[in-house]
């Protein structure tokens, strides 16, 4: 059985990292971000942890933290003007 050449996955990093930074835009999240965000941080309670997060807490949690910037801050990626 003759090997074949495999390419190596990292071979393009440097052209896709490329084309990520060009096509995403990276931005302060905005009280209109809210609803958004508590559902990635629901999936990812649940992927993670196997948790699910409360609605009724998890939304105005995030709604405090992106009114008030002492409590800390979301950043949001966005691909042709949609969160990503």
């Amino acid at each position: 059985m003759k090997a074949r050449a495999v390419e190596s996955p990292a071979a393009n990093l440097k052209e896709y990292r490329q084309d990520l930074s060009m096509s995403l835009t990276i931005r302060d999240a905005v009280p209109a971000d809210k609803d958004c965000i508590a559902e990635f941080n629901s999936r990812m309670a649940a992927e993670t942890k196997g948790r699910r997060l409360d609605e009724d807490i998890i939304g105005p949690g995030v709604a405090r933290l992106i009114d008030d910037a002492t409590k800390g801050r979301y950043w949001v990626a966005e691909k042709d003007g949609k969160i990503v």
